[in-house]
């Protein structure tokens, strides 16, 4: 009985057992896989933890280090995070980190990071820090570095707003103004008006902005331009009868492949090859159409003459692609490749399903893919898969539906073999007459236990071996983890100085003590506190120093302002601290907002409030009131006051007079002369006469559609009108009733694709593939085509008159047909091909998927499978002959092999075999009125004759009458003996057996018995006649014992038997000589065994046929053995030691329903039958099953030894201590009870268990 853990109160003696420790080694695995102390811990050494978590749970941890070493074994360049995480309950946590992605220190709120993030820390916003001075290197507002010195900020000091001052900014006034009166260029005063100056405020030379003057950036373009009224309009890169369409952003352009000259439209030239003209519409053609290329038809087609090529009124040489539905309605049938319907040369390719409404018989062969299926009947009820394993699978979908395999007997068809869906089992025909189902025999691990003592080598010191017998217990704990001492018999388990924890390590107490000089963390983020409530603590690092007396300092999370501050001399109230802020100093320092109440310095330059007050809101290129004024970045400035200077220049431009009398008395949205053009409130302008412009671009109009004028003259496109370059489109998706109508000819070098009706009264002409799109049918058209007919309609069939196509008579198809959906037929599919299939790729019909069938499945020839045959349904059978001759049939519950006719024979070169190895079966032969006649029991691994087998037998004749054993002479005997064979010998008249060996010896038992006679010597008499012998025995000198006076005497040179009875002596005894002799007898009887004065005697019957032996003692007789048992005299008593038994407990056999385990807590559970007892503390408990009793009464009963008295193995449950009275715990297990119920105690506890379900010993003891 093995142990995994060494328990309280195991070891509680100088001997250590095999029972106590399991493995025979003491190792980490003995102890448990987390260690949880419930007391104060202390490590006097170093302690390192190895695990992926450390959690302190206490409220106060307090580190002597002074210096925390974050991230102490990372090696190579940095690329992880460090910092302290402080966990906020319900808020956001926050975190003081170093911020390795932007090297620099952070305090930040991090949302819900917990710490245990390896890498880069995301940052939801930064937190506020609250400090004393703060000195920086830089300054930077989360974007932007400050990077003026103190001298440039130092401009801003003395500047009056409103007023210039030499060397000091200016400031605008509150106005805005900066005291200017009036504006000159060069001395001139300029006399445009505000209004006037205003047309040309804002310009961007080449875009047109509203109400603003017009100028043409330097390559003369202007963009923005909404609705521009002119006499007419010169674009100087256009083409003479060449087409205007709208290019790229609206650019008017042209292509010479798309032209009219007044009489003849032409779409495509001499190179275009590749051009193809598409008109979503209806064409109406009143001359011919010639398509050179390829005539794409999205819609239907009405013909009203022959769609023909050649002479016959067939289109040849023609493909065919459609995305539309092909509804063929002439209804000839198909009796071969060439007739029918549609005819087709080569193969079919289908990607969706075929649909037969007639007959498809197949002359080649007919291939499913690999997992696919050929499907018979409604709702794909059977299936033939062929699997990418290579295997066929024959599948009826029909719940237990069955497979049947039908044969053709001289013209009669039966059901030869089917699959039983109900059962999955395959059956021939006929009846079920045997089970020959086989179940899964369970196996038990044995338990090895040893019971031998364990001796500890040494008394004292650092032994750590045990040894027992020849084997040697080996106590050994992990380096840094456990170690083990011996001292005064007993084995120390701890720790040692220095502990290295490979795990987690978890404190759970109140305060953690760090004492150590040093300390050096792995993980580079710390997390402080716990996030289950917000406890309105604060959380960073307290620190203890001395600066004139003891000092404590914090840095962390203010829980009360939601920002992180730093206090050199704190007060800890409940872990809420107080203080006035420190100084901290820094290098460069990011920040939202930095908040100070005193000045602000950068070097030597002492910032105030008010001084600050002049940058804040400033903009760059605009004036403020009581603001600094900062150029733009063009130097460019914005004042709302007036500006007075001698000279006004805008860049390196200066404007004169003249150049402002072009804006003076502009009206917006008219055209003057000499004037500049602006545009009125809605960018318009009007009065324009010519314009001539290498190109114009309209915004409204649309790439590749093609312009046409429109009312007024006003240039417009449409959307069913374009061109790409290489497509001519008329029509678009909403197009359903547009036409074009071409009186003349329709030229088309590329291909023509028409959306709608093409009515068509003449002939078409084609070079190229034919292809008919989605929307349209081709109708009344006989087609003959040698090319690829391709129809992209993905309209899936369901019947004969759904589908991408549908063809009212029948097809025939001369090459292979290839459908890449579900080929359903209401015919036959007949194949006439006569291909002998030897394997899953050959044959008439190689399927690469399964098949499914519904009815009936015929095969002419052979059945053969590479994988298993199964009959799915219950009640179905296999049937093999005529009618049911031969069948394998299964019900559900048994399996039966019937033959109807004849001898059933089994034939089999390499041996029979009846269920296997671990099959937990029975074989039964019955006959007739016996049921039973011959079981082999294989749960039991034994055989009964004439009923069921007594499960302590391995061969049991359950018979009153007799059997007659193998009979022969001795000189009949087997040639060589073998040790356990059993035969009658009729020469001896006797059961003989054969030894180990190879002898043969007699049932019968033969005794050897001594007689003694008893003669006197007197000197001269040498001869002695001995008693007369019954039966064959015989006197000889080997068999005669002769002492003469007490000294055994050889017979070789002191005696002989001559005359049978008479004894010899060589020489004449002397007188006064004793001579006794004992004749050593063999014998098959003994009627008692008496010592030497007769008073102490076993005799077995004293009478005639009395039956009763007598046990006498002393001429006492103390007990006698009949066939009601032992009866021992009055006043005498039984004292026995078991020599075989494992525990010392007296046992009785009790009836049960069902097998019971050793150890189990049984109650009554019917009249003397007992059960596994399911009540706590039960009060008809009946006790514990016994596990090797030293005595066992009422053995011929079956059933469970309940042990009545002494020590035996028990199942508890939960703290068991040594005397603890048990009681049931009510799932077959007992437990201890301090004050139990009269009539519920089954024993006393003689072991302990910790806890847990375990076997201890108890001494059974009813209460």
């Amino acid at each position: 009985m093995a142990i995994t853990r060494i328990k309280t109160n195991q070891i509680t003696d100088a001997a250590v057992t095999a029972g106590k420790i399991a493995d025979l080694a003491v190792t980490a695995g003995k102890l448990a896989d987390n260690i949880s102390y419930d007391s104060d811990f202390t490590v006097t050494g170093n302690l390192t933890v190895s695990g992926t978590t450390t959690s302190v749970s206490t409220t106060n941890t307090r580190i002597e280090d002074k210096i925390l070493a974050l991230a102490s074994e990372a090696t190579g360049t940095a690329t992880h995070d460090a910092g302290i995480l402080i966990n906020r309950g319900n808020d956001a946590n926050q975190a003081f980190l170093w911020d390795e992605s932007a090297n620099e220190f952070v305090v930040a709120s991090v949302g819900a990071e917990d710490g245990d993030t390896a890498g880069n820390v995301t940052l939801d916003s930064y937190a506020g820090l609250h400090a004393g001075a703060v000195i920086y290197g830089s300054l930077n507002d989360g974007t932007t570095t400050v990077t003026s010195t103190a001298a440039e900020l130092n401009f801003l000091d003395a500047a009056v707003a409103g007023t210039i001052v030499n060397s000091i900014a200016v400031i605008y006034g509150s106005g805005g103004e900066v005291n200017a009166t009036k504006l000159q260029i060069g001395g001139t005063d300029i006399t445009s008006t505000a209004a006037e100056l205003n047309l040309v405020d804002g310009i961007t030379a080449g875009t047109a902005s509203a109400s603003l003057a017009v100028i043409l950036d330097s390559s003369k373009d202007i963009a923005g331009l909404n609705d521009v009224s002119a006499a007419g309009l010169t674009l100087s890169d256009l083409t003479d009868n060449r087409i205007v369409i709208a290019g790229t952003s609206g650019i008017l352009e042209d292509d010479a492949n798309f032209t009219f000259d007044g009489t003849t439209f032409t779409v495509g030239g001499a190179d275009s090859t590749v051009f193809s003209a598409t008109v979503a519409g209806v064409v109406n053609i009143d001359g011919a159409a010639t398509v050179d290329g390829l005539a794409s038809l999205d819609g239907g087609i009405n013909v009203n003459d022959d769609f023909t090529v050649d002479a016959d009124g067939n289109a040849v040489a023609v493909g065919l692609t459609t995305t539309g539905v092909m509804d063929f309605n002439n209804a000839t049938t198909s009796t071969s490749t060439s007739t029918g319907a549609v005819q087709v040369t080569g193969g079919v390719g289908i990607t969706e399903n075929l649909f037969v409404g007639g007959t498809g018989s197949v002359a080649g062969t007919l291939s499913v893919g690999h997992d696919s299926s050929l499907v018979l009947g409604g709702s794909t009820e059977v299936q033939l898969n062929i699997l990418s394993n290579a295997n066929l699978e024959i599948k009826n979908t029909v719940s237990d539906g069955d497979i049947l395999f039908v044969v053709n007997d001289g013209g009669a068809s039966g059901t030869a073999m089917f699959v039983d869906g109900a059962t999955s089992r395959l059956r021939l025909a006929g009846a079920p007459v045997n089970s020959l189902d086989a179940a899964t025999k369970a196996y038990a691990d044995s338990v090895v236990s040893a019971g031998s003592a364990l001796t500890i080598a040494a008394d004292v010191g650092s032994n750590q071996t045990v040894t027992v017998g020849t084997d040697t217990f080996t106590f050994e704990g992990t380096s840094g983890e456990i170690e083990t001492t011996v001292s005064d018999n007993k084995i120390n388990i701890g720790f040692p100085t220095d502990i290295t924890i490979a795990g987690n390590l978890t404190v759970s107490g109140t305060t953690t003590t760090v004492a150590s000089t040093v300390t050096t963390i792995a993980d580079p983020i710390i997390t402080l506190g716990s996030s289950a409530s917000d406890d309105n603590k604060d959380r960073g690092i307290e620190f203890k120093y001395n600066s004139g007396g003891a000092k404590t300092g914090f840095f962390g999370f203010d829980d009360s302002t939601a920002g992180f501050i730093f206090i050199a001399d704190a007060t800890n109230s409940s872990e809420v601290f107080s203080g006035t802020a420190a100084a901290a100093t820094f290098g460069a320092v990011t920040a939202t907002n930095v908040t100070a109440t005193g000045s602000f310095i950068i070097g030597s330059a002492s910032m105030n409030e008010a001084d600050l007050e002049k940058l804040d809101g400033i903009t760059n290129g605009t004036g403020a009131a009581n603001k600094a004024l900062v150029l733009g970045a063009s130097s460019e400035i914005s004042t709302g006051g007036v500006v007075t200077a001698t000279g006004f220049t805008i860049g390196s431009a200066v404007i004169s007079e003249a150049d402002l009398e072009q804006i003076d008395g502009l009206t917006a949205g008219t055209a003057a002369a000499s004037k500049a053009v602006v545009l009125d409130s809605s960018k318009d302008i009007a009065g324009i006469n010519d314009v001539s412009a290498a190109g114009i671009t309209l915004s409204d109009l649309t790439d590749n559609r093609v312009t046409i004028a429109g009312t007024s003259g006003i240039l417009e496109d449409d959307a069913n009108f374009t061109f790409d370059g290489t497509t001519l489109t008329v029509g678009g998706s909403d197009s359903t009733v547009f036409s074009a109508t071409v009186a003349g000819v329709v030229v088309a070098s590329g291909a023509m694709t028409v959306d709608g009706l093409a009515s068509l009264d003449g002939g078409i002409n084609t070079n190229d593939d034919f292809t008919v799109d989605a929307d349209g049918n081709v109708v009344a058209v006989g087609l003959v085509t040698t090319g690829v007919m391709d129809f992209n309609n993905a309209t899936t069939s369901t019947s004969s008159t759904t589908g991408a196509v549908q063809v009212a008579g029948g097809v025939g198809v001369a090459e292979n047909l290839f459908a890449g959906g579900t080929i359903t037929a209401t015919g036959q599919i007949h194949g006439d091909a006569t291909t002998t299939s030897t394997s899953v790729t050959t044959g008439s019909g190689v399927f690469d998927g399964g098949l499914g069938v519904a009815e009936n499945i015929f095969a002419g020839g052979f059945i053969n499978t590479a994988d298993d045959l199964r009959i799915l349904a219950d009640n179905k059978q296999l049937e093999i002959g005529a009618g049911t001759d031969f069948t394998i049939g299964h019900n559900a519950t048994d399996t039966t092999i019937a033959n109807a006719t004849g001898i059933l024979a089994i034939n089999s070169a390499g041996g029979i075999r009846i269920n296997e190895d671990s099959a937990n079966v029975d074989v039964v032969i019955e006959s007739n009125g016996n049921a039973t006649m011959f079981m082999v029991d294989g749960s039991q691994n034994n055989i009964g004759i004439g009923g069921a087998p007594n499960a302590n037998a391995v061969l049991h004749i359950n018979d009153t009458g007799a059997m007659i054993l193998p009979t022969g002479t001795t000189g009949q005997r087997p040639g060589s003996g073998v040790a356990g064979m059993f035969r009658f010998n009729s020469t001896l008249n006797d059961i003989e057996f054969a030894k180990n060996d190879g002898s043969f010896s007699t049932v019968a038992v033969d005794y050897t018995v001594a007689t003694t006679q008893a003669f006197s010597g007197d000197g001269s008499t040498v001869d002695f006649t001995l008693a007369t012998l019954t039966g064959n025995d015989t006197y000889i000198a080997a068999g005669v014992l002769v002492m003469l006076n007490g000294v055994v005497q050889n017979p070789a040179d002191v005696y002989s038997i001559v005359s049978s009875t008479t004894l010899r002596f060589s020489t004449a005894p002397a007188s006064g000589d004793v001579i006794e002799v004992r004749k050593l007898t063999t014998a098959s009887t003994i009627t008692a065994l008496t010592d030497s004065d007769g008073d102490t005697q076993i005799q077995m019957e004293e009478s005639s046929d009395e039956d009763i032996i007598r046990f006498d003692i002393a001429g006492t007789e103390i007990a006698t053995i009949d066939s009601g048992g032992i009866t021992l005299a009055a006043n005498k008593t039984f004292d026995g030691t078991a020599t075989s038994a494992q525990y010392a407990d007296l046992a009785e056999m009790y009836a049960t329903d069902s097998e019971i385990d050793a150890g189990t807590v049984v109650h009554f559970s019917g009249e003397g039958k007992v059960a596994a007892c399911d009540v706590d503390a039960c009060s008809s408990v009946a006790g514990i099953v016994s596990t090797d009793p030293a005595y066992l009464m009422n053995s011929g009963q079956e059933g469970a030894a309940l042990a009545l008295a002494g020590r035996v193995p028990c199942k508890v449950t939960g703290p068991v201590a040594a005397g603890d009275m048990m009681v049931s715990a009510g799932n077959g297990m007992a437990r201890a009870e301090a004050s139990p119920a009269m009539g519920t105690v089954i024993g006393k506890a003689i072991e302990a268990n910790e806890s847990g379900d375990s076997v201890i010993e108890v001494l059974a003891l009813m209460m």
